[in-house]
């Protein structure tokens, strides 16, 4: 306990030894874990499930329900400092040697213990290398415990082994003392609970378990499982978990099943598990792991969905309105509605997805009945009308086949349906946007539910006519009530009104809550919504992180950072960073560059030719901000190793091919750094062969055009390597690494590869994907087949053609060698584009002799482009929409051959083999350094002016033909 240079396990042979976990056998047993709270442990109590103190409740008081302290029954004696003498004493007593302690015969020298009844503590407690003195004879009897050797025992008991004067650093480190803390100060005992409850809480290295869970203070996890839906499990835990930690595992009937969403409770004390098909009677359970050294399981019983009930959303017909004719929006005497839903045993409204067969019987005559989508609709003929107040029975029958949900109801004639009541939900936005002062507005909508006097939903139009709105502050944005539509939200059931920017006046940008009000204009029934408009990011902090590649001389790192705004929250687009930061380097150039698939930013440094210290330093601009980064430069690597495929599957179905690409074989340098083949090709290659199937076998063959082959060399020049899958077995892949010289570096010969056959698929799993429509024309614009099916662990898997044979119907044809249907000139060279026909194919599943049948549509429409890449061409390298390449001469980037570096697909996947300048516009944006002529017109006008290397633009592509864009960053790194 003395303050010392030496690390706490650290022996010195000419003093007492220190605290240290397993020098002797009664240290082996516990201290390792109880030291860091020896101080404030009389004795345990009984277990509790409390995971922290609650509401309203100190750490005090929580540690004293947990029995860690007793005070003298009322007082907990916070206002009190610890003595070192008082801790030998709790350290017997929480050893249960206390008795053995107190009789020890005095050993200790120690001058300043004044008192004789501690003598047998301290000799027994410096006998067993427990405690030492402070020097100069002294045990340091009477002292108060600072923070520093408070901390010090703390680490101890997450094993962390420090020098003394690194206790403070580390313990900031690990969270258990914030930044800041006094750690020559001598703590209070109240000031030290909160530590006790936080060291309490946290995970000790190595063993799964927090601190209080291991010390037995604290009860571990249990779950308990309940079905909550047709798709839903609910997942309750005794306490708040982990959510990140936290992995499920889910069997029914006797299956794994795929968990596709799990959304936790705000408490973290339960989470409710989605899955992508409905669950099967059965026995099940969830098994979570990752919240402990064992896992955690509850048993529960699935029952399969069944429907139970047709539900009216009223007892009332209401009138219909009409839209056309001289008095729109009058009563319609002949039209009658009424809103209804499916449900399930769990109250699941399943209207759109329970199948089966419904009608809806009309005791009325010459009344017809037709539901819709949860609607409802009789319409009368032969000059029959309805009454407001006139009775109508119905009788809904819903046939599922091996049972029917009936529904009577006799309605009642009401008015037109208006708005009633109106409920404002939420603001929403596709990508869960933040609204700012920088957002696009109309990007952004305000759900709403909004109901008519009966309690049925609205249709847009109703809610356009029957409600007004209001904003409290138009120069943060407006709404139009007007511009109302269906469908709208995540799960595209609600209306939705979309915002409309605010008019702004140069120089002035508002920020702040603006109240949204919704009154319908039947009942005068309002809602309102507070929506906060923050001010735009503005980058405040900066932190550059080591690269996570080795960096070597001439080579272009990824420098990871984090930067955050006023608010605290981390900024990563490139438009939030952007001339926001000034960095250098003392070996080559460090600068903010955007990725433009994902539209963050990179820092990127180019390094200099020269090894040893590097320096990178980012500051934010017009602030004190900074940060500096040292980093290695080494040698360039050199391939010595491989480690092995990556990416590729290792469980194929019976003919089934596998693709090896220098994407998936993992290469090493001499200091074990992953290494990209695709670099070394020009130097190296890799030969691939397949040998020792089971059995004498040969599962998985070479494939070398239409023959097989011992093996295939993987080249600059061969960049695939096709795998067969041939037998059911396993067989391994090996790879050897050479030369081009014919030098062997490396081989691995580890890789297996399973093959099964058909017989692994669950017989009711088939799939073919739909194919919408086909062109009236060659094979090029005809669709591929997909057939799926899935293992008994749920996951899916592509079948080969070899399982499965296709028959086209009629126009149809198939065509075996690309596996696509297609028409061919059915409309015999017609030029309307409007023309379509019908068509049906049917795959065949081998294995169970079923078949499936598909339809597509054939139509006549013109091919234009709907999907545009950027390739290299002209002498342009492209990558990651970025188009680099000359300033001047035949390779220079010009607008002309950055066009030529286009490729695309129209609407059919096919190949558009031409692309004509004049069929597309060219919007040059982002100029640095350049001009531009005829910007915007066709390809074929515009041109840009002043290039020069480390110059470029921004071109925008644009279809005329199909309105398909594709933007490109365009920089002239070249003479």
């Amino acid at each position: 306990m003395r303050e010392t240079s030496n690390t706490l396990s650290k022996q010195n042979s000419q003093q007492p030894k220190q605290f240290r976990g397993g020098e002797k056998k009664v240290m082996k047993k516990s201290l390792s874990l109880l030291v860091a709270i020896a101080m404030v442990f009389s004795m345990f109590a009984t277990v509790v499930s409390a995971a922290g103190p609650e509401e309203g409740q100190s750490a005090g008081q929580y540690l004293n329900q947990l029995g860690v302290i007793k005070g003298n029954g009322t007082d907990l004696k916070e206002d009190q400092t610890w003595k070192r003498q008082d801790i030998v004493v709790l350290l017997s007593r929480l050893l249960g040697v206390e008795a053995a302690a107190k009789a020890t015969a005095k050993s200790h020298e120690f001058k300043d213990v004044t008192d004789k009844n501690y003598d047998g503590y301290i000799s027994w407690a410096v006998e067993e290398g427990l405690v030492q003195g402070k020097g100069n004879g002294k045990f340091g009897y009477g002292d108060e415990l600072k923070t520093q050797e408070f901390y010090a025992l703390v680490l101890r008991a997450f094993k962390v082994e420090v020098a003394y004067d690194e206790v403070p650093a580390k313990a900031v480190e690990m969270k258990l003392a914030a930044e800041g803390t006094d750690f020559s100060a001598v703590p209070t005992r109240g000031a030290t609970y909160s530590t006790i409850v936080t060291a309490l809480n946290t995970e000790v290295p190595g063993t799964g378990k927090t601190l209080g869970e291991a010390l037995g203070l604290i009860e571990g996890a249990a779950v308990s499982a309940t079905q909550t839906g047709a798709k839903l499990v609910t997942v309750k835990f005794n306490k708040a978990v982990d959510t990140e930690k936290a992995k499920f595992v889910v069997k029914n009937a006797g299956s794994t099943r795929e968990v596709a969403k799990t959304t936790f409770s705000e408490d973290k004390k339960s989470a409710v598990l989605e899955f992508s098909t409905k669950l099967l009677d059965g026995a099940s359970s969830v098994t979570v792991s990752g919240l402990g050294d064992t896992e955690l399981v509850s048993d529960f019983t699935a029952a399969a969905e069944k429907i139970t009930e047709i539900v009216f959303t009223s007892d009332k017909l209401a009138l219909g309105t009409k839209t056309t004719g001289s008095n729109p929006n009058a009563a319609d005497y002949e039209n009658v509605s009424v809103g209804y839903k499916i449900v399930n045993q769990y109250d699941e409204d399943v209207t759109k997805t329970s199948g089966g067969s419904l009608q809806f019987q009309v005791g009325k005559a010459n009344a017809t009945a037709n539901a819709t989508n949860g609607v409802l609709k009789i319409t009368s003929s032969n000059n029959t009308t309805f009454q407001i107040g006139e009775t109508v029975f119905v009788n809904g029958i819903l046939n599922m086949g091996t049972y029917a949900i009936t529904t009577p109801k006799t309605f009642t004639i009401g008015l037109q349906a208006v708005v009633d009541t109106v409920d404002i939900l939420s603001v929403y936005h596709p990508d869960n946007k933040e609204i700012t002062t920088s957002s696009t507005f109309e990007d952004y909508y305000v759900l709403v539910d909004a109901k008519d006097q009966y309690g049925s939903n609205v249709t847009a139009e109703q809610f356009k006519n029957g409600v007004f709105t209001f904003v409290s502050n138009q120069n943060l944005f407006a709404i139009n009530k007007d511009d109302v539509r269906a469908n709208v939200g995540p799960n595209r059931d609600k209306l939705g009104i979309r915002l409309t920017s605010p008019t702004k006046t140069p120089g002035f940008v508002f920020e702040g809550t603006n109240k949204i009000t919704i009154t319908s204009l039947m009942g005068q029934k309002s809602d309102t919504l507070d929506v906060v408009v923050k001010k735009a990011p503005t980058l405040n902090t900066i932190s550059l992180t080591q690269p996570t590649e080795t960096v070597v001389p001439n080579a272009v790192i990824k420098v990871p950072f984090e930067a955050y705004d006023q608010n605290g929250a981390k900024l990563e687009k490139f438009a939030d960073v952007n001339g926001m930061l000034s960095l250098s380097t003392n070996n080559g150039e460090f600068k903010v560059v955007q990725d433009y698939t994902n539209k963050k930013a990179v820092l990127e440094w180019t390094v200099g030719s020269a090894t040893g210290d590097a320096y990178l330093t980012a500051n934010v601009v017009n602030t004190a901000s900074n940060s500096q980064l040292p980093v290695k430069v080494v040698a360039k690597d050199d391939p010595r190793a491989l480690a092995g495929l990556k990416d590729v599957k290792t469980a194929v179905l019976v003919g089934s091919t596998i693709e090896i690409e220098p994407k998936h074989i993992v290469v090493k340098d001499q200091f074990d750094r992953n290494m990209k083949l695709e670099d070394l090709l020009t130097t190296h290659s890799v030969t691939i062969s397949v040998y020792e199937g089971q059995y004498n076998k040969d599962p998985l063959v070479v494939v070398n055009g239409n023959t097989t082959a011992d093996k295939i060399d993987l080249t600059n020049a061969n960049k695939k390597v096709v795998l067969k899958a041939v037998e059911k077995g396993t067989a391994t892949v090996k790879l050897t690494l050479k030369k081009l010289d014919g030098t062997e570096v490396a081989t691995h010969n580890t890789f297996a590869i399973t093959v099964i056959d058909n017989k692994a698929i669950v017989s009711d799993s088939y799939q073919v994907a739909d194919i919408t429509k086909v062109h009236a024309s060659d094979v090029s614009r005809g669709a591929e087949v997909k057939v799926t099916g899935k293992l008994s662990n749920g996951t899916e898997v592509t079948l080969p053609q070899s399982a499965y044979t296709v028959t086209a119907v009629g126009d149809l044809k198939y065509d075996e060698a690309s596996n696509k249907v297609y028409a061919g000139d059915v409309f015999n060279g017609s030029t309307d584009k409007t023309k379509t026909a019908k068509a049906t194919y049917i795959v065949h599943i081998l294995e169970t002799n079923a078949p499936i049948s598909k339809e597509v549509t054939i139509v006549n429409e013109t091919p234009v482009p709907t999907k545009l890449e950027s390739k290299d061409a002209n002498g342009l390298k492209s990558s990651d929409l970025v188009v680099k390449g000359a300033a001047t001469g035949a390779n220079a980037v010009t607008v002309a051959n950055v066009f030529a570096t286009l490729k695309a697909k129209d609407q059919f996947g096919a190949d558009v083999t031409t692309l004509v300048a004049g069929t597309f516009t060219a919007s040059i944006s982002e100029l640095d350094g350049v001009t531009v002529t005829n910007n915007g017109k066709t390809v074929d006008q515009v041109s840009v002016q002043g290039l020069a290397i480390g110059r470029g633009y921004t071109v925008t592509f644009t279809s005329t033909e199909s309105g398909q864009q594709i933007k490109l960053k365009v920089v002239a790194d070249a003479n």
